[in-house]
């Protein structure tokens, strides 16, 4: 049998200890430690308020605006004449001593003056210098109306001298600027024609007249044109046979026909015009001699080719033979027309 040496079984045994050991802790069961009770002593109640807590330290983040505040206003900027008093006021006509004539003033630096001028007087800057300015450039012209006109004349911020102006007062008539009588509306069987008005061009060497022709007929179309002579000069010429003079004894001739045609006997030339229908028209006239005159009135003389029962079918196969077409007649409107210029 062979021997074992003995630190070899001690430390056999000491190893199997160590194990059980070990195995033995594992299997406990675990039990948590007991809690201590702790009392908490209270002091007895007062009959004094709490101590305030301690308020918190004021936030760094951005603060919102308030907007239950109103805004604040910003007066808005002055504009002149409204927003700035006048220094001075003249009345024309003088409410002691009205009168017309040459009225010499001098503004000084800072003036600004507030003209008040009655119907029908009129006042007029002569050589208006650079240093003053006005609220109304029409404040003169302005005479026919009934009320007061108002006008403000400064000298202009920064002017270090005064200024010396020339005005000129005047008085209109009122006789000279009654309404214009109306000009009369002139009828043709069932066809009438209505004027619109007179319009000066070019310095007034050229006038332009409007007007309509109407059918009163209801039931019937009526064909016009405007009566042109037999020959023309040139081929695609305006023509009429008519006139148109002013007062002074001027000729214009006509240069442009507009809303109808001319003819002498081509019944295709012919407007068609319904039954109540209305056409626009104007005859543009240019002056003969080339002097611009003051007239104060016009002569218009024109004729019309009419036929009062017209239709596309009336000349069907109709050759034409230098005479006025079947069932055509010719009729003169003379209108005598008084004018007025805007400078008036």
């Amino acid at each position: 049998m062979k021997r074992v040496e003995a630190w070899k079984a001690f430390l056999f045994c000491a190893v199997l200890f160590a194990v059980a050991a070990v195995i033995n802790v594992s299997m406990r069961p675990f039990y948590p430690p007991k809690k201590v009770q702790q009392t908490i002593v209270l002091p007895p109640l007062s009959d004094q308020a709490p101590a305030p807590l301690p308020q918190p330290a004021e936030s760094t983040s951005p603060t919102v605006a308030d907007t239950s505040k109103p805004a604040e206003i910003v007066a808005p900027p002055k504009i002149w004449p409204d927003d700035f008093p006048p220094t001075r006021t003249i009345r024309i006509p003088d409410r002691v001593r009205p009168s017309t004539g040459v009225m010499d003033l001098t503004f000084h630096p800072g003036d600004d003056l507030q003209f008040e001028i009655e119907q029908w007087w009129t006042l007029k800057f002569e050589n208006i210098p650079q240093e003053l300015e006005f609220s109304r450039n029409k404040m003169m012209k302005d005479f026919k109306t009934p009320e007061t006109r108002k006008g403000r004349t400064r000298v202009k911020p920064g002017t270090e001298k005064a200024v010396s102006v020339r005005l000129i007062i005047d008085k209109k008539n009122p006789e000279n600027y009654k309404p214009l009588p109306p000009i009369d509306s002139k009828t043709f069987g069932n066809l009438r024609f209505n004027y619109r008005k007179l319009q000066g061009l070019r310095n007034n060497t050229e006038f332009m007249i409007d007007f309509e022709a109407e059918n009163t007929d209801r039931s019937r179309t009526i064909g016009l044109a405007i009566h042109g002579p037999r020959t023309l000069s040139y081929e695609g010429e305006v023509a009429l046979v008519g006139s148109f003079t002013d007062s002074d004894g001027t000729e214009y001739s006509i240069t442009q026909i507009a809303g109808l045609n001319h003819m002498h006997s081509l019944p295709s030339k012919l407007a068609s015009i319904g039954p109540g229908e209305r056409r626009q028209a104007s005859l543009r006239f240019l002056q003969r001699s080339g002097v611009v005159g003051r007239p104060t009135s016009f002569t218009f003389r024109c004729e019309f080719v009419i036929n009062p029962d017209f239709t596309t079918q009336t000349y069907s196969g109709y050759r034409p033979n230098g005479e006025l077409p079947p069932g055509c007649r010719i009729e003169t409107l003379i209108w005598e027309i008084p004018i007025r210029y805007n400078d008036e």
